[in-house]
Protein backbone atom coordinates (compact mmCIF):
# COMPACT_ATOMS: atom_id res chain seq x y z
CA UNK A 1 0.00 0.00 0.00
CA UNK A 2 1.28 3.68 -0.86
CA UNK A 3 0.80 5.90 2.14
CA UNK A 4 -0.78 9.26 1.69
CA UNK A 5 -1.09 9.58 5.41
CA UNK A 6 0.99 9.45 8.69
CA UNK A 7 0.97 6.79 11.19
CA UNK A 8 2.05 8.13 14.79
CA UNK A 9 2.37 5.36 17.68
CA UNK A 10 2.33 5.44 21.52
CA UNK A 11 3.79 3.03 23.54
CA UNK A 12 4.93 2.24 27.48
CA UNK A 13 3.84 0.37 30.28
CA UNK A 14 0.88 0.68 32.59
CA UNK A 15 1.27 3.62 34.49
CA UNK A 16 3.81 5.47 32.07
CA UNK A 17 1.40 8.28 30.93
CA UNK A 18 1.19 7.39 27.19
CA UNK A 19 -2.24 7.99 27.37
CA UNK A 20 -1.97 11.57 28.75
CA UNK A 21 0.99 12.37 25.66
CA UNK A 22 -1.07 10.19 23.06
CA UNK A 23 -4.03 13.16 24.06
CA UNK A 24 -2.16 15.93 24.04
CA UNK A 25 -0.28 14.93 21.23
CA UNK A 26 -3.64 14.54 19.45
CA UNK A 27 -5.15 17.77 20.22
CA UNK A 28 -1.97 19.54 18.79
CA UNK A 29 -2.66 18.57 15.68
CA UNK A 30 -5.75 19.44 15.62
CA UNK A 31 -4.90 22.74 16.56
CA UNK A 32 -1.77 23.21 14.44
CA UNK A 33 -3.73 22.84 10.95
CA UNK A 34 -7.64 22.82 9.63
CA UNK A 35 -6.46 20.55 7.12
CA UNK A 36 -5.27 18.09 9.22
CA UNK A 37 -7.77 15.32 9.47
CA UNK A 38 -7.20 12.88 12.57
CA UNK A 39 -8.04 9.45 13.33
CA UNK A 40 -7.48 8.24 17.32
CA UNK A 41 -7.76 4.61 17.72
CA UNK A 42 -6.12 2.28 20.09
CA UNK A 43 -5.07 -1.46 21.30
CA UNK A 44 -6.73 -3.63 22.02
CA UNK A 45 -9.28 -2.57 19.40
CA UNK A 46 -12.51 -5.29 19.09
CA UNK A 47 -12.14 -7.83 20.76
CA UNK A 48 -13.37 -8.15 24.01
CA UNK A 49 -12.04 -11.60 25.28
CA UNK A 50 -8.76 -10.34 25.55
CA UNK A 51 -9.66 -7.98 28.46
CA UNK A 52 -11.74 -10.77 30.00
CA UNK A 53 -8.50 -12.74 29.63
CA UNK A 54 -6.44 -9.95 31.20
CA UNK A 55 -8.77 -10.19 34.32
CA UNK A 56 -8.85 -14.41 34.55
CA UNK A 57 -5.86 -14.83 36.46
CA UNK A 58 -3.09 -12.37 38.82
CA UNK A 59 -0.81 -14.81 37.29
CA UNK A 60 1.03 -12.52 34.25
CA UNK A 61 3.24 -15.97 33.00
CA UNK A 62 -0.54 -17.21 31.84
CA UNK A 63 -1.73 -17.84 28.35
CA UNK A 64 0.30 -15.87 26.60
CA UNK A 65 0.23 -17.79 22.86
CA UNK A 66 -3.51 -17.21 23.16
CA UNK A 67 -2.92 -13.40 24.19
CA UNK A 68 -0.49 -12.89 21.51
CA UNK A 69 -2.82 -14.42 18.85
CA UNK A 70 -5.76 -12.42 19.58
CA UNK A 71 -3.93 -9.64 20.02
CA UNK A 72 -2.17 -9.61 16.97
CA UNK A 73 -6.02 -10.93 14.89
CA UNK A 74 -7.01 -7.95 16.57
CA UNK A 75 -4.50 -5.62 14.97
CA UNK A 76 -4.63 -7.35 11.56
CA UNK A 77 -8.71 -6.26 11.61
CA UNK A 78 -8.15 -2.84 13.27
CA UNK A 79 -5.30 -2.15 10.00
CA UNK A 80 -7.75 -3.39 7.71
CA UNK A 81 -10.77 -1.46 8.96
CA UNK A 82 -9.57 1.76 10.02
CA UNK A 83 -5.60 2.09 9.72
CA UNK A 84 -5.53 1.49 6.36
CA UNK A 85 -8.46 3.13 4.72
CA UNK A 86 -7.64 6.27 6.64
CA UNK A 87 -3.61 6.43 5.66
CA UNK A 88 -5.13 5.94 2.32
CA UNK A 89 -6.89 8.88 2.26
CA UNK A 90 -4.14 11.16 3.60
CA UNK A 91 -5.49 11.03 7.02
CA UNK A 92 -3.11 11.46 10.14
CA UNK A 93 -3.91 7.89 12.47
CA UNK A 94 -2.89 7.71 15.78
CA UNK A 95 -2.88 5.00 18.16
CA UNK A 96 -2.66 3.96 22.21
CA UNK A 97 -0.66 0.99 21.76
CA UNK A 98 0.61 -0.59 18.64
CA UNK A 99 3.23 -3.74 17.92
CA UNK A 100 5.68 -3.13 20.34
CA UNK A 101 2.72 -3.83 23.38
CA UNK A 102 2.28 -7.69 21.63
CA UNK A 103 6.01 -7.90 21.59
CA UNK A 104 7.54 -6.71 24.55
CA UNK A 105 4.20 -7.71 26.97
CA UNK A 106 4.40 -11.18 25.67
CA UNK A 107 7.81 -11.57 25.25
CA UNK A 108 7.53 -10.57 28.87
CA UNK A 109 5.37 -13.72 29.41
CA UNK A 110 8.33 -16.08 27.65
CA UNK A 111 7.57 -15.74 24.02
CA UNK A 112 10.60 -14.85 21.57
CA UNK A 113 10.61 -11.35 20.84
CA UNK A 114 11.71 -11.54 17.04
CA UNK A 115 9.18 -14.55 16.71
CA UNK A 116 6.34 -12.19 17.68
CA UNK A 117 8.10 -9.41 15.21
CA UNK A 118 7.70 -11.63 12.14
CA UNK A 119 4.07 -12.44 13.56
CA UNK A 120 3.32 -8.62 12.87
CA UNK A 121 4.51 -8.64 8.92
CA UNK A 122 2.18 -7.14 6.53
CA UNK A 123 0.78 -4.75 8.71
CA UNK A 124 1.48 -1.07 8.53
CA UNK A 125 4.89 0.37 10.20
CA UNK A 126 3.97 4.05 12.10
CA UNK A 127 6.01 6.71 11.05
CA UNK A 128 6.69 7.55 14.25
CA UNK A 129 6.47 5.62 17.43
CA UNK A 130 7.14 7.21 20.87
CA UNK A 131 7.64 4.81 23.71
CA UNK A 132 7.36 6.81 27.21
CA UNK A 133 9.94 5.69 29.69
CA UNK A 134 8.84 5.19 33.30
CA UNK A 135 10.40 2.62 35.83
CA UNK A 136 7.89 0.22 36.71
CA UNK A 137 7.91 1.26 40.42
CA UNK A 138 7.39 4.51 39.95
CA UNK A 139 4.45 3.77 37.32
CA UNK A 140 2.40 1.56 39.73
CA UNK A 141 2.73 4.99 42.39
CA UNK A 142 1.19 6.47 39.73
CA UNK A 143 -1.62 3.94 39.41
CA UNK A 144 -1.97 4.07 42.88
CA UNK A 145 -2.82 7.47 42.65
CA UNK A 146 -5.44 7.36 40.00
CA UNK A 147 -8.61 7.97 41.38
CA UNK A 148 -9.84 6.89 37.42
CA UNK A 149 -8.91 3.80 38.04
CA UNK A 150 -11.22 0.49 39.56
CA UNK A 151 -8.60 -0.37 42.58
CA UNK A 152 -8.51 -3.92 43.14
CA UNK A 153 -9.57 -4.60 39.46
CA UNK A 154 -6.05 -3.95 37.69
CA UNK A 155 -5.55 -6.51 34.90
CA UNK A 156 -2.36 -9.17 35.84
CA UNK A 157 0.06 -6.80 33.91
CA UNK A 158 -0.71 -3.82 35.75
CA UNK A 159 -0.87 -5.81 39.16
CA UNK A 160 2.90 -7.18 38.69
CA UNK A 161 5.26 -4.42 39.12
CA UNK A 162 8.45 -6.73 38.61
CA UNK A 163 6.91 -7.97 35.31
CA UNK A 164 6.30 -4.47 34.34
CA UNK A 165 9.82 -3.63 34.98
CA UNK A 166 11.09 -6.52 32.25
CA UNK A 167 8.26 -5.30 29.70
CA UNK A 168 10.01 -2.30 30.18
CA UNK A 169 13.40 -3.31 29.85
CA UNK A 170 11.80 -4.96 26.48
CA UNK A 171 10.52 -1.57 25.15
CA UNK A 172 14.38 -0.24 25.78
CA UNK A 173 15.61 -3.27 23.65
CA UNK A 174 13.09 -2.21 20.68
CA UNK A 175 15.32 -0.11 18.68
CA UNK A 176 17.39 -2.86 18.33
CA UNK A 177 14.60 -5.11 17.62
CA UNK A 178 13.30 -3.01 14.95
CA UNK A 179 16.21 -0.84 13.62
CA UNK A 180 14.61 0.38 10.75
CA UNK A 181 11.56 1.74 12.84
CA UNK A 182 11.86 5.55 13.71
CA UNK A 183 11.66 4.50 17.40
CA UNK A 184 11.70 7.55 20.44
CA UNK A 185 12.29 6.78 23.71
CA UNK A 186 10.70 9.81 25.75
CA UNK A 187 12.00 10.16 29.79
CA UNK A 188 8.65 9.88 31.00
CA UNK A 189 9.54 10.69 34.71
CA UNK A 190 8.97 14.97 33.84
CA UNK A 191 6.14 17.61 34.16
CA UNK A 192 3.82 16.12 31.41
CA UNK A 193 3.85 19.82 29.49
CA UNK A 194 7.75 18.95 29.01
CA UNK A 195 7.36 15.85 27.77
CA UNK A 196 4.94 16.53 25.38
CA UNK A 197 7.10 19.63 24.31
CA UNK A 198 9.84 17.13 23.51
CA UNK A 199 7.56 14.98 21.54
CA UNK A 200 6.36 17.70 19.55
CA UNK A 201 10.13 18.86 18.87
CA UNK A 202 10.58 15.27 17.31
CA UNK A 203 7.67 15.48 15.60
CA UNK A 204 8.30 18.88 13.83
CA UNK A 205 11.88 17.95 12.92
CA UNK A 206 10.94 13.59 11.48
CA UNK A 207 7.91 15.31 9.77
CA UNK A 208 10.59 17.62 7.38
CA UNK A 209 12.26 14.23 6.57
CA UNK A 210 9.20 12.11 5.98
CA UNK A 211 7.74 14.65 3.78
CA UNK A 212 11.12 15.15 1.80
CA UNK A 213 11.43 11.19 1.75
CA UNK A 214 7.84 10.26 0.89
CA UNK A 215 6.83 13.23 -1.41
CA UNK A 216 3.43 11.96 -2.41
CA UNK A 217 2.54 11.87 1.16
CA UNK A 218 1.01 15.57 2.42
CA UNK A 219 2.92 18.28 0.61
CA UNK A 220 2.19 16.63 -3.35
CA UNK A 221 -1.61 16.07 -1.67
CA UNK A 222 -2.03 18.94 -0.81
CA UNK A 223 -0.87 20.47 -4.31
CA UNK A 224 -3.07 18.08 -6.27
CA UNK A 225 -6.19 18.99 -4.26
CA UNK A 226 -5.48 22.38 -5.16
CA UNK A 227 -4.91 22.19 -8.53
CA UNK A 228 -8.03 20.40 -8.92
CA UNK A 229 -9.98 23.04 -7.30
CA UNK A 230 -8.36 25.56 -9.76
CA UNK A 231 -9.26 23.05 -12.84
CA UNK A 232 -13.18 23.34 -10.93
CA UNK A 233 -13.12 27.03 -11.05
CA UNK A 234 -11.85 27.51 -14.47
CA UNK A 235 -14.37 24.86 -16.04
CA UNK A 236 -17.01 27.39 -13.98
CA UNK A 237 -15.56 30.76 -15.60
CA UNK A 238 -15.43 29.34 -19.34
CA UNK A 239 -19.18 28.12 -18.62
CA UNK A 240 -20.33 31.66 -17.26
CA UNK A 241 -21.16 34.22 -20.13
CA UNK A 242 -18.70 37.40 -20.50
CA UNK A 243 -20.84 40.14 -20.43
CA UNK A 244 -18.61 42.38 -22.47
CA UNK A 245 -18.05 40.34 -25.49
CA UNK A 246 -21.30 40.75 -27.95
CA UNK A 247 -21.55 37.64 -29.17
CA UNK A 248 -21.79 35.55 -25.59
CA UNK A 249 -25.76 36.79 -25.88
CA UNK A 250 -28.08 35.58 -28.28
CA UNK A 251 -30.33 38.14 -28.88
Amino acid sequence: MQKKGMFIAFEGIDGSGKSTQFKLFSEYLFDKDKHNNLVLTRNPYKDTNIREILRESNDPLTQADKLATLFIEDRFKQAKEIINPNLEEGNIVITDRHKLSTITYQGAQGLAMQDLLKRHEGLPVPDITFIIDVPSKDAAFRMQKDNKRDIGREHKFEADSEFQETIRQNYLKAKQLSPNDKIFIIDGNRNQEIIHKEVVEIFEREISDLIEDKPTQLTLQFLLDEIKNLKQKIEDLEKTPNSNDPYSHTN
